[in-house]
């Protein structure tokens, strides 16, 4: 009886306050962190309307993305890998933005006019999706 009143008082004054403490660091940790991503967020979709690939590359730049992170290509599909498994690609007739795993390109999304691919492109490259 002795021994449980021990743990018991061992409980309320020692580890009951420890996870109190630890449960509101979390909570402000992760307020902290979902602010500071709203805030990268919006900075993001400040840079819209993109027309231009080169604007696309400043923006790019700006951002401290090095050119290995991501390719850019005017001619049609190769069988070369893409850094970063995205790329933005000028077609015959339209704008392709695609997504690739080691395999094969399994996402790509088409579009007629530069400023259309530039901004999807964005978007999906900072996950604005």
């Amino acid at each position: 009886m002795i021994l449980f009143k021990i743990l018991l008082i061992v409980l309320v004054y020692c580890v009951l306050p420890v996870i109190i403490i630890l449960k509101i660091f979390a909570h402000f940790s992760r307020i902290h962190t979902e602010k500071k991503m709203k805030q990268r967020k919006e900075k993001l979709l400040s840079y819209l309307p993109i027309k231009t690939i080169s604007e696309l590359l400043k923006i790019l730049e700006t951002e401290n993305k090095e050119a290995k992170e991501y390719y850019f290509k005017t001619y049609y599909i190769t069988t070369e890998l893409h850094f970063n498994d995205r790329c933005l690609i000028q077609g015959k007739d339209n704008w392709i933005v695609c997504y690739a795993d080691a395999r094969a390109f399994v996402d790509e999304h088409y579009f007629k006019t530069e400023q259309e691919a530039c901004e999807f492109f964005f978007c999906y490259y900072f996950g604005l999706l």
